[in-house]
């Protein structure tokens, strides 16, 4: 096989093995490219793989995972899976980014017939120091926003786990928010709140969140002359986020 090079500022990228034809259900909705293979900048010892993903289908996609298979010249093999929640962006919300609706957040994210996102694997350098000299990527599994699935039942278990965490996380959020609404003192709660999580934290990663958010909550309430208006405008996003992850949690794998 014969490669070609080129330096691109901090990677070396290398090109892979062309496209192959569509040979499964999972091809025939979710097309990979070529990948190609570069020295990790901002992480030593490690290459990345990146490649484009297409959606083929009519339906949207929401989440999918992967598999990338390294071959080294001295004869090893590495591989990596990662599982890509295309809505988990919508975790990382700041409070402004909430007068947007849900939906139309949502559709930002996913992928649309014929629509198509850059993705990046890492894999590690072989023990001299060197690229892998080939690499394949491997669908394993498909989310559609049907709520339906195919591919690999772990793969979409795991999916579902991560979404069913969100769903936890925002449902304790929503909690704490309506018990500030409740107070007749909604600054004097959202500190109580923070108090009562910093201790836990930096363990728990709900708990991280919730403060996190509190944090932002607190911030935008100093300045505020009707703190329970501005709790109100807050609320109704989150409840909204939390009705459209609740609608996305369970996933049906199609036969």
């Amino acid at each position: 096989m014969k490669f070609n090079s080129l330096c691109l500022g901090a990677v070396l990228f290398i090109a892979a093995a062309p496209i192959m034809a569509a040979d499964t259900p999972l091809d025939s909705a979710l097309q990979i490219s070529s990948p190609d293979v570069g020295v990790a900048s901002d992480f030593a010892g490690m290459a990345t793989v990146s490649f484009t993903v297409r959606n083929l289908s009519t339906r949207t996609i929401n989440g999918f995972s992967y598999s990338v298979l390294g071959r080294y010249a001295d004869g090893g093999e590495r591989t990596a899976r990662q599982n890509e929640d295309l809505y988990a962006p919508l975790m990382l919300d700041r409070l402004p980014a909430m007068a947007k609706t849900v939906e139309s957040r949502a559709s930002m994210q996913s992928l649309g017939p014929g629509q198509s996102k850059h993705v990046t694997a890492l894999l590690p350098l072989s023990g001299e120091g060197q690229l892998p000299v080939s690499v394949t990527a491997k669908l394993l599994m498909i989310a559609f926003d049907d709520n339906t699935a195919l591919g690999d039942p772990i793969e979409i278990t795991q999916l579902q786990e991560a979404r069913a965490l969100w769903v936890e996380m925002i449902s304790a959020i929503v909690a704490d928010l309506q018990r500030m609404k409740r107070s007749p003192s909604p600054k004097e709660a959202a500190h109580n709140l923070i108090l009562s999580l910093s201790g836990n934290a930096s363990q728990d990663a709900i708990a991280a969140v919730r403060m996190r958010t509190l944090q932002g909550v607190s911030k935008a309430l100093e300045g505020s002359r009707e703190p329970a208006q501005t709790i109100e405008e807050l609320l109704a996003p989150y409840e909204a986020l939390l009705e459209f992850g609740m609608k996305r949690s369970n996933l049906t794998k199609e036969k």
